[in-house]
């Protein structure tokens, strides 16, 4: 299998927020939470062109977004699935919704899931979140849900247990599809796109208390 590029995903505050009482439920507090560590990764697979011999250890983490209006969203959910830890070397791997617990967060108290893209170790906790919102492109969903699988080069990276439950959660009515840039479905949160680092992969900003 392909072995994907670990993507940063970005989270920035807004230089400007609406001013009263409402403004307050629009901003975040937003925790960066680690869950494990994937050792000896080689850079030729994070930079093309890097030594093929060099390799590094990879933090893996999950963005936490508390709003003082109770929404609970996680940027990306982290993986879980077995087979991810023998083609790896994961250490101090922690379960995603159990990382939240510091935090004083359950699985339960997540009410979205705002999904960078589709690769497994972004995608691969969202069965793990079961009442959560999940929000990704439209593009990316109807890519990796259909013409991603005609082909075997065209779907490196995606697995198809976690496009099975992302169908199902929109079975369920719990998945938005986004078309492109999208600054107003949520208040005081934007979806971007850009990058292609999947079929239309994206990355969120959101406003945050500390300005």
């Amino acid at each position: 299998m392909k072995i994907p590029v670990i993507a940063a995903i970005v989270v920035a505050a807004f230089m400007h927020a609406p001013s009263g009482a409402h403004a307050e439920a629009d901003k975040y507090d937003v925790y960066a939470v680690r869950f494990a560590t994937i050792a000896g990764f080689p850079v030729s697979s994070l930079i093309a062109g890097a030594d093929r011999s060099r390799r590094v250890d990879i933090a893996m983490t999950m963005w936490v977004l508390k709003g003082a209006d109770g929404r609970v969203a996680l940027v990306d959910s982290g993986f879980h699935r077995d087979q991810y830890f023998t083609q790896f070397a994961v250490k101090d791997f922690v379960m995603p919704n159990e990382a939240l617990a510091p935090l004083g967060l359950k699985a339960a108290d997540v009410t979205d899931i705002f999904l960078s893209h589709m690769h497994w170790d972004h995608a691969g906790g969202i069965d793990l979140f079961p009442t959560a919102r999940v929000w990704l492109q439209k593009e990316e969903y109807e890519y990796y849900t259909g013409a991603a699988w005609q082909a075997r080069n065209t779907h490196g990276g995606i697995d198809p247990d976690d496009v099975l439950e992302l169908v199902k959660r929109n079975i369920a009515g719990r998945v938005t599809l986004l078309a492109g840039e999208d600054e107003v479905s949520i208040s005081g949160i934007a979806f971007h796109v850009g990058g292609k680092h999947t079929w239309q992969s994206q990355f969120v900003s959101a406003q945050t208390r500390s300005g």
